[in-house]
């Protein structure tokens, strides 16, 4: 257990609700109950506060196993209106594409289980997956960290601690440079 959630749980906010899918070390994203610990076939959600008239934007996927990191990149997906999800491995993360395909991956490179790269190998050669932008972070700051992400199959690649306002003009700028699916 970490944080009262147990190894196979993570967050979905999908269509204002949180609901949860397979995952693994998720802190609830607001204080005072706003996800609660549910199955993964638990209909039940909590409503997520979002600003009136606002313009929905699809899926973000986050893979974060860092649950601050993960949070505040949430927290700040959802306050400019996107859908989140969330994974702490890149094993979840790959079954969670394939069950609800995102709009962009954000990727941390060090993981557990398998790591960023591989991920986004895996990604790169799945047909269904392949075409999906992701941002790829990391707290290894050396060019070859970078020339290895973008070769591993990166659309993007910023070093942590990075820039909120960097982080959402790259997610727009890559969702707004793919054709409509």
């Amino acid at each position: 257990m970490h944080d009262g959630w147990s190894d196979r749980e993570s967050t979905l906010l999908k269509e204002g609700r949180v609901d949860r899918v397979p995952g693994r070390n998720h802190p609830s994203l607001s204080e005072g109950g706003g996800a609660e610990k549910c199955s993964p076939c638990d209909s039940e959600a909590s409503s997520v506060p979002r600003p009136p008239n606002e313009v929905r934007h699809r899926l973000i996927l986050i893979v974060e196993d860092h649950p601050d990191t993960q949070s505040a990149v949430a927290e700040l997906l959802i306050e400019r209106g996107w859908n989140v999800a969330l994974a702490s491995d890149g094993d979840i993360a790959l079954h969670s594409m394939r069950e609800n395909r995102p709009e962009l991956v954000c990727l941390d490179l060090n993981l557990p289980n398998i790591s960023g790269y591989d991920v986004c190998e895996a990604m790169r050669s799945d047909p269904l997956l392949k075409d999906i932008p992701v941002v790829m972070t990391s707290a290894r700051v050396t060019l070859d960290v970078r020339a290895n992400s973008l070769e591993a199959g990166a659309d993007v690649y910023l070093a942590k601690p990075f820039d909120f306002d960097d982080l959402a003009a790259r997610i727009e700028e890559l969702v707004a440079s793919r054709p409509a699916r």
